[in-house]
């Protein structure tokens, strides 16, 4: 939001300094208290805010349909949700449920590649996107999730919290590089034309973002239909065919929305759910409405062949919206809604680390900086681990040891002191030990995800699709066709 010329905030940020501007003031939005608005305008703003409901006249709609756990969802445990999170009590469970079954099924390091983002790589300087959205698009190709070269089908690719669409868009460009080789290969071999498959996307998310690139879909076909001259007798094969729903994945019944439903007996569809970096529980919503719809049947024209989403953000799963599946898993490990609470938290570990201190001006750093390379203060998702002076000061008489074995180290020592203010437990821990902690609850939600899965008869793993360089977020969920 820019700013007036005689103004020295926005209007979004004036009310940092003064009430009213003009005899004119700003108040929260009540639909979303993130932004205001002005007080003269709020009723025309309500009725276009973003933050609006939304109305249930889509066929598509189905409120909390791919909840798995509804009952829970509106009883709760209040205790369970807004009690501090007692790692003390946790990090021994994780820990031997991961050396025990979860460290058996290592991910694998399977980072690849697409022709699709050539010259997008080239073209950009920050190249962290393009590479994580090559390596995403190759698996899907190299599954045979991309096209379908053998019996024609049209393909479907449903990505779910898709914001602009911009993985979308560098498929279908993937798409048409594949499609143009087929061609070229036909016409050498035969004068008959190649079967080529339509592509169809259905783009899915909540809210409604601007600058999307829907249209660069389009774009993407007339840009390639100029170029290539031979596609010009098979050129409307050849065009994309998208649909955008705005709404939240847990009320999305995929077997009414567009493309779904009109699949007939007689043409069949391949279908493929995508999505990079699909936070938290939307990714469990997701795996939820898939199983929901009828693309899992064996009979269905319409039929779901895999899956590739980049995993993060596992500190915001939910307990009601978790697969049934991992949760009995966990139950049966003696994790229930409280356990699962706290190793969600403690996921965010994996990623939270400091970063590299930058040097005074006389190439030394202060005995501050020092302290907090040594041990850093997080308060973060009902977590807390305070500094080494500060427990120092605090009395000693609480203090645990737990073993915490992981591939490098055999054990960890820990401070369980009293609560703070805020309710927090503290911990006194080094970087490389949390991160080490982090990593193995991530492992273990996933590895609930790949169990439910594999319940359903697909083939699931998660692999390193990035380098832990190009982003901390660096696994994805790979699910291929019926066992």
């Amino acid at each position: 939001m820019t700013r007036r010329a005689d103004e020295t905030y926005c209007a979004q940020h004036i009310l940092l300094v003064k009430d009213s501007v003009n005899g004119r003031k700003r108040v929260p939005c009540p639909l979303d208290k993130g932004h205001s608005v002005w007080a003269d305008q709020l009723k025309h703003h309500m009725e276009k805010c973003r933050a609006k409901p939304k109305d249930s006249e889509d066929v598509w709609y189905n409120e909390d349909m791919n909840i798995t756990d509804k009952e829970y969802k509106e009883k709760g445990n209040k205790n369970v949700t807004k009690g501090p999170v007692d790692v003390t009590k946790w990090i021994p469970i994780l820990t031997e449920l991961y050396e025990r079954e979860v460290k058996q099924h290592p991910v694998t390091r399977d980072i690849r590649q697409n022709d699709g983002l050539k010259l997008r790589l080239q073209e950009l300087e920050n190249k962290k996107h393009a590479i994580q959205q090559s390596s995403l698009i190759g698996h899907m190709a190299d599954s045979g999730l991309l096209y379908d070269d053998e019996s024609g089908a049209d393909t479907l690719i449903i990505e779910f919290g898709c914001g602009r669409a911009e993985l979308s868009r560098y498929i279908y460009r993937s798409q048409l590089l594949n499609h143009l080789q087929r061609i070229e290969n036909k016409t050498s071999e035969t004068s008959k034309k190649p079967k080529l498959p339509k592509s169809k996307f259905l783009l899915v998310d909540r809210s409604k973002p601007r600058m999307k690139l829907d249209c660069k879909l389009t774009e993407e076909y007339e840009t390639f239909k100029q170029i290539h001259s031979t596609v010009s007798d098979i050129e409307k094969v050849l065009e994309p065919e998208y649909a955008r729903l705005k709404i939240d994945i847990k009320d999305l019944d995929l077997d009414k929305s567009p493309f779904i439903a009109q699949s007939s007996n007689t043409e069949k569809l391949k279908v493929t759910a995508v999505s990079k970096h699909l936070c938290g529980c939307a990714t469990d919503l997701t795996l939820a409405c898939l199983k929901n719809s009828h693309l899992t049947q064996q009979d269905n024209p319409a039929r779901l062949h895999g899956v590739v989403i980049a995993l993060c953000c596992r500190q915001l799963c939910s307990y009601e919206t978790y697969p049934l599946a991992g949760r009995d898993w966990l139950i049966a490990n003696e994790i229930g809604a409280e356990g699962f609470r706290a190793i969600t938290r403690l996921t965010s570990w994996a990623v939270c680390g400091t970063r590299e201190k930058k040097p005074k001006a006389d190439g030394k750093n202060n005995q501050e900086d020092q302290n907090t390379e040594q041990a850093i203060e997080i308060k973060e998702n009902g977590i807390a681990a305070e500094g080494n002076q500060a427990l120092e000061s605090k009395n000693d008489t609480n203090r645990v040891e737990a073993t915490v074995d992981t591939e490098e180290t055999t054990s960890t020592e820990y401070t369980d002191s009293k609560e703070d203010t805020n309710g927090l437990t503290t911990l006194r821990m080094t970087e490389e030990e949390r991160e080490r902690i982090g990593l193995m609850a991530r492992r273990v939600i996933d590895y609930g995800r790949v169990k439910s899965l594999q319940q359903l008869g697909y083939k699931a793993q998660v692999v390193e699709y990035v380098d832990k360089s190009i982003s901390l977020e660096n696994h994805c969920l790979v699910v291929t066709g019926i066992q």
